[in-house]
């Protein structure tokens, strides 16, 4: 993540490289396929086999795609559609300023991991800090327990540029891939702009089997003024690429989107202190 100038907000998502095929919901008691053509013909027998292989001290990515090469295509669709669908509304559920806690460098930092069940995991993380050059002015401000908000409460920054950074990691079978939004902006007297030049996204996977992309960021609110009624707001699309070796030793492929919101909502001002109280949020689709 060369790009990407600090670790930030985290949103990413981590993909397997079972993630080459479009998704459908199917009955967990059903089958699929002809039962001569793969070992493991449905989610049930899927899902005892990665039990199985979990239960393990070690647990390499070459033995989970030794799984998924026996099983019938339709259920590792099935499986795929099941623990993303899980991931995005066990993520998604997630409150930025719940998490986040202000750390001794000053920055505020969270992360939850959620699990999905037969051996997948997603994992969210959260930044929020100053840019650099603005850290040392405002050092007090953030040791001050007036300002330092917690357990979800909304947080007074002082002005100057930000960043607001989401990370999101879907661990669900052999390899996986990364999501990050980096959300730049200023505070000032006049309120929350967005700062569209330093605001990035990047993508990348760690499977030979799959690979990611990001969209550049785009704006949909730059500017927030009315106190405790506006924000700004940006959305980054993300486009995976993944494949499986099926048995017979052809290639599956498949494709598809996800999508990642960051908001900074405008709730309050103290001109005489120079601090704006901030809300962030987030979502995935």
């Amino acid at each position: 993540m060369e790009r990407i100038k600090r670790k930030v907000i985290a949103i990413c998502l981590m993909l397997i490289v079972v993630l080459g095929m479009s998704l459908n919901v199917f009955a967990e008691s059903n089958d699929y396929g002809s039962k001569n053509s793969y070992d493991i013909n449905t989610l049930k027998e899927l899902k005892n086999e990665l039990n199985k292989l979990n239960s393990q001290e070690v647990v390499t990515n070459n033995q989970r795609e030794q799984i998924f090469k026996n099983v019938d295509p339709e259920v590792v669709e099935a499986f795929v559609e099941e623990k993303s669908t899980k991931a995005v509304e066990l993520l998604s559920a997630v409150e930025p300023d719940e998490v986040m806690k202000l750390q001794k460098n000053g920055v505020y930092f969270g992360r939850k991991e959620v699990n999905l069940g037969d051996g997948a995991k997603a994992i969210v993380e959260f930044e929020d800090g100053e840019e650099k050059g603005f850290v040392e002015k405002f050092a007090s401000v953030f040791i001050e327990p007036v300002y330092a908000a917690e357990n979800g409460e909304t947080k007074w920054k002082g002005y100057g540029g930000r960043y607001f950074t989401a990370k999101v990691t879907t661990m669900l079978g052999a390899g996986y891939c990364d999501m990050i939004l980096e959300t730049h902006y200023k505070l000032s007297d006049k309120g929350i702009d967005a700062n569209k030049e330093a605001t990035v996204a990047d993508a990348r996977c760690l499977s030979a089997s799959s690979s990611i992309s990001e969209d550049e960021p785009v704006w949909t609110d730059e500017v927030a003024r009315k106190i405790g009624a506006s924000d700004i707001n940006v959305y980054c699309k993300y486009r995976w690429t993944a494949k499986i070796q099926l048995k017979d030793g052809s290639w599956q492929i498949g494709n598809g989107n996800y999508r990642i919101n960051a908001t900074v909502g405008f709730v309050d001002i103290n001109k005489s202190s120079h601090l704006v109280k901030v809300k962030h949020s987030w979502r995935l689709t």
